[in-house]
Formats: structure tokens, C-alpha cells, sequence
């Protein structure tokens, strides 16, 4: 009390001292209250920037990925085909580098093709290329250490081309195979603006130098104005910093010389990301547009205290209107992708349908060639070099096509025109059909072959795709179990499931390829075993139990062997009985059927 009468005296005896305090006391909750706001306002602004920034980048990063995907895919395909193997085998590289051409006819966007040994010595291109580079060694390219260590097909970091102007291109390498064992690499380049040029499209020039990409390496490359895509030079530090925050983070870095707020969305796939920057000098503007409305509140409040709740209702009123707008902008972006993703949507489609027919197509003179092959093999004046010939064409026919059925039926699953013409049946009385034809294979390998199927057991589905599903679990479970092992086939009710179940004693499964085996082309465990199959066999069994309703499922440990697992719809009329009987079969391997 003492302290706050000599305050009050002092200020008495000075009139300019009263006039000041109440100035201070007048201005200062309105300083602190205006500071306050301004961080409100400056952490709004930037973090909507970073949330739009975010969601742009996984747009873009979705472009990205489907766009170098299919490049993958189209150069897997072109590794298969028939020509290519059969001139690579043989090292006929003219004709080889002619294929190559034909390809790059076709694919004129590309910047070219070329094939080269496990050593990396280059034996074909096309387009032509650069005087001696035939037989140059390409060990030093950033794509052939991560193929060769691992012998699975890789999209490279950025690099610059020995082509004339040396353009930044990122390479597609896929080995090729023969026997289980690689063969070859063949490759596939493409410039930086023609895999950036799907997500340029859909921004304006303007926007060029606020968008940026990362590879694998760290290497930031992106368009600072209409000129070609190129290298940026960034703040590493800050940059590896932002890569490890949480998605949907940003942070101020340096970029082309100018600071600004960057968000990272990563493409987990491509080991990629994208960089999309808001800068730090926009976002003063964006903020003054919220402060202006403030500092005329702060003078009115100043001026007449009695305005400044009328003023705040009036400003925040403002405040929502702006953050309405920008929400339907956000709307409106978001319906422009919905369009996007069914135009893309109805693309899938198309090729489905594509694939269906030329598999159809394909059917008729595969089953010819066959039969001709079959008919040579069983003519008695050929000689044992031009029988083992005809056994190769019918072989590799045959082969051929179960990867043209295989096709066919994975199409009609993905159109939805699979039909199922589902009966009750005896599981007991089909596996038995299945495992005679597999016959021959458990002779040949001498595999123990066990079956349990509980007495009765009744199955409500198609019989013909039930067989399907168990032939191709069954036939890959010899096919990975080596000689003198044993494989089990069990069959028990589950609730309202009938539970049939293949186990065997082979290589077995690592944890991480579990999930990947149920892709399609996608083959994991022995080489041998997995290039005898198309890679589309599991792919179709899950996709064919799960039309049924039901489930396909895996467990495995590395060698000590695996058990798939399907459940399909019980029938009725199956026996309810708890203590149900077990009828165990060990049938002996017999002999290939002729």
C-alpha cells in the first residue's frame, strides 16, 4: 500500500508523467496482444501452406511413381519377349540391335535401349551410339552395382548421359535370364523432362521453380523457369533434416537462392520424394492480410474501447470467410483429381479388356503348335536330335501357354466377368484328382505325399476353380521341396469354412516376401524353381478364393518349410458330429502318365 501511494504521488507532481503512464497502459495490452496475434497468424498461414504443399507433393509423387512403374514394367516386358532371349542367347547382336530399333521406333520419347553382359561390356544399343561405345565396359553407371548385387530390375538415381549434350536421364536396368542364372542387363534411359513432364503439365510456369525432386542419392533437380530440368542446389543439411521429420512438416531451407518453406512428401516405392516450397516472403503478404483487419482494430481500441468487440467479431468473421474460400478451393482441387484417378481408373480398365482378347487370340495357335509338336514327337522316323527339338517347341508351348491362361483368367477377375458355377461337393473325393496329375513331378522328386481330409467334408463352390486354387498350391509345394521330402495336404471344418491346408518341408519363406508372392509376376525362393512358373499363380489362387468369400493365407520360416491356407464356404449336408472321422492317405508316387 505504501509503494502504490508514492507511485500515485509521483505521478501527481508531474502531469506528463500521468499522460505517459496512461499511454503505456493504454498501448501496451494492445503490443502484446497484436505480438500475440501475429505468431497466431503466422503459424495459420504456414501451416496451411505446408498442408497444401503436402498434399500437392503426394499428387505429384503419385504421378511420378505410376509413370516410372509402367516404365519398369514396359522394360520387364521387353526382357521377356521370346526374340530378344532367343538373339541374346545365341549373341546374334545384329539382329538384336535391330529389334532395339524397331522398339525405339515405337517409343520414340525414350532416349534409347541397350544390352550388356554381367560385366557390364555394352553389346547392344539403339540408337546408334557414340563411336567405341560397343564393347565399352558401363560398370561405372549408378544403376549396374544395385543390379548386379541383387539381380532385380532397378530405377537409377539421376545421371548425366555421354549422349551429345549430355542430358540428365535416370536408367531402368533389367536383368535378363536364362536358366535361373543372369544372363545380361538390358536398359532403358529417359530424360529428367520427359519423366517430370506429367506433373510440370498440371502447374503453370510460374510454379516451375517452387517444385522441386529428390532421388535416392539426395540429388534435388527441378525447374527453376520453362528452361530443361536440371540439378538445384539446396541446403543438404536442412534438406536430410526435413526428410526425417513427420510427413506433413515443414521447415525454412534455402533453395535457388531464395528461403522458403518446404514440405517433403517421400514416394516409398522409389525411395524418391518431392519438394514443393511456399516462399518465405509470400507468406509476409499472406499475413498482412490478417493483420491489417488487427491493426485497425488495435487504433480503434486506442481510440474508443467500447468498438473493439464489435471490430474482433467483424475480423474473426472475415478470418472464416478467407478460410471457407480456401477450403472449397481445396474442394474443387480435390474433385479435379476424382476425374483424374477415374480417367485412370477407366485406363486399367481398357487394358484388362485388351488383355482378355489377346489372350483369346493367342489360345488358337498355341493349341495348334502343340498339337503338331505332339504329333512330330510321336513320329517314328525322326531322329533322337529332331525329337528332343519337337519336345523343346511342345514344352515351351506348353509353357507358354499356361502364362496365355494364367493371363486370361487374371483379367477376368480384375473385368469382374469370373464366373463361378458353385455345387457341393466332397473336398475328399477332389483332392485325389488333383494329386494324379501331379504325379509324375512326385516321382521324379520322390516327395512323400500325405493327405488328411476329414470324413464328409462338403465344399460349397466352383469344383473346377476349387481344383484350380489346390493344384497351384500343391504343384508350387513340390515344386520348393527338395527331393525326399515331404508335402501334406489337410482338410478340417473351421466354423462355417471348410480349411484345407498344404504344407511342406522346403526352402520356405522369408518374412518380408510373404505379402509379395501374392503379386503378380512377382517369384521369390529358389531360381530354378521360380522361372519354371509365370509368377501369376498365387496371384490368381487369392484372387479366385477370395471370389468364393473366403481367405488365402501363409506361414512360413526360411528352410524350414511353408503352409498356405485357404478357407472356402462349408457345403450343407456336412456332418456336425464333433469326433467327425479322418480318412489318411499315403499314396505311393506313381510313374509319369505317357
Amino acid at each position: 500500500m505504501i509503494a502504490v501511494k508514492q507511485a500515485g504521488d509521483w505521478l501527481r507532481k508531474n502531469p506528463f508523467r500521468l499522460y505517459l503512464a496512461l499511454i503505456v497502459l493504454a498501448v501496451l495490452p494492445i503490443t502484446l496482444f497484436v505480438t500475440a496475434a501475429h505468431k497466431l497468424f503466422l503459424r495459420q498461414v504456414t501451416a496451411q501452406a505446408v498442408a497444401a504443399s503436402s498434399q500437392q507433393g503426394r499428387v505429384m509423387g503419385l504421378i511420378i511413381e505410376q509413370h516410372l512403374n509402367e516404365q519398369k514394367a514396359f522394360v520387364e516386358s521387353l526382357a521377356m519377349r521370346p526374340d530378344v532371349q532367343r538373339d541374346w542367347q545365341a549373341k546374334n547382336y545384329a539382329h538384336l540391335t535391330a529389334t532395339l530399333a524397331e522398339v525405339y521406333r515405337l517409343h520414340p520419347e525414350l532416349l534409347g535401349f541397350g544390352v550388356c553382359d554381367p560385366d557390364g561390356t555394352l553389346r547392344a544399343a539403339s540408337p546408334a551410339p557414340l563411336p567405341g561405345a560397343i564393347g565399352q565396359r558401363l560398370t561405372s553407371r549408378p544403376w549396374f552395382g544395385p543390379v548386379t548385387s541383387t539381380w532385380k530390375p532397378y530405377i537409377s538415381p539421376v545421371f548425366r548421359s555421354p549422349r551429345p549434350g549430355n542430358p540428365l536421364v535416370i536408367a531402368v536396368a533389367v536383368p535378363l535370364f536364362s536358366g535361373g542364372n543372369p544372363t545380361g542387363i538390358l536398359i532403358s534411359a529417359e530424360t529428367l523432362d520427359q519423366v517430370t513432364s506429367p506433373v510440370y503439365s498440371l502447374v503453370g510456369p510460374q510454379s516451375y521453380r517452387h517444385l522441386a525432386f529428390v532421388d535416392q542419392q539426395g540429388q534435388v533437380f527441378g525447374k527453376p523457369d520453362s528452361s530443361p530440368v536440371t540439378l538445384l542446389n539446396v541446403d543438404r543439411d536442412a534438406l536430410a533434416a526435413l526428410q526425417k521429420d513427420r510427413p506433413g512438416t515443414g521447415r525454412v531451407m534455402r533453395m535457388g537462392g531464395e528461403q522458403s518453406i518446404a514440405a517433403y512428401s517421400p514416394i516409398a516405392s522409389l525411395n524418391w520424394g518431392v519438394l514443393i516450397q511456399a516462399p518465405v516472403a509470400a507468406v509476409g503478404p499472406a499475413v498482412w492480410v490478417y493483420e491489417k483487419r488487427l491493426a485497425i482494430l488495435a487504433a480503434v481500441i486506442v481510440v474508443l474501447a467500447l468498438g473493439a468487440g464489435a471490430l474482433i467479431a467483424y475480423l474473426y468473421r472475415r478470418l472464416r470467410e478467407s478460410e471457407q474460400l480456401y477450403l472449397q478451393q481445396i474442394e474443387g482441387q480435390n474433385r479435379e483429381l476424382e476425374i483424374r484417378n477415374r480417367a485412370i481408373e477407366h485406363a486399367s480398365q481398357l487394358k484388362t479388356r485388351f488383355l482378355a482378347t489377346v489372350s483369346h487370340e493367342l489360345r488358337t495357335p498355341l493349341n495348334a503348335v502343340l498339337g503338331f509338336a505332339t504329333l512330330l514327337s510321336e513320329e517314328p522316323s525322326l531322329g533322337a536330335r529332331q525329337r528332343r527339338w519337337t519336345e523343346h517347341i511342345r514344352d515351351g508351348g506348353r509353357h507358354l501357354l499356361q502364362l496365355v491362361n494364367d493371363v486370361l483368367d487374371l483379367s477376368k477377375i480384375e473385368a469382374g466377368r469370373l464366373d463361378l458355377n458353385r455345387e457341393v461337393f466332397s473336398a475328399e473325393a477332389a483332392v485325389p484328382e488333383v494329386t494324379s496329375t501331379l504325379s509324375p513331378l512326385i516321382q521324379a522328386k520322390r516327395i512323400r505325399l500325405k493327405i488328411e481330409i476329414e470324413s464328409g467334408l462338403l465344399v460349397y463352390a466352383d469344383r473346377v476353380r476349387f481344383k484350380q486354387v489346390l493344384y497351384n498350391l500343391i504343384s508350387n509345394a513340390l515344386k520348393f521341396t527338395p527331393a525326399g521330402g515331404e508335402v501334406s495336404v489337410h482338410g478340417s471344418r473351421r466354423g462355417e469354412s471348410a480349411c484345407i491346408e498344404v504344407e511342406d518341408t522346403g526352402v520356405g519363406i522369408s518374412p518380408e516376401d510373404q505379402e509379395r508372392i501374392f503379386e503378380e509376376f512377382s517369384q521369390v525362393g529358389a531360381s530354378d524353381a521360380a522361372a519354371a512358373g509365370t509368377g501369376l499363380g498365387l496371384a490368381i489362387t487369392r484372387r479366385l478364393v477370395e471370389q468364393h468369400g473366403g481367405q488365402l493365407s501363409v506361414r512360413s520360416r526360411l528352410n524350414q518349410g511353408s503352409c498356405f491356407t485357404f478357407l472356402m464356404p462349408l457345403g450343407h449336408g456336412a456332418s456336425d458330429s464333433g469326433a467327425a472321422e479322418t480318412i489318411k492317405r499315403e499314396p505311393e508316387p506313381r510313374s509319369a502318365q505317357p
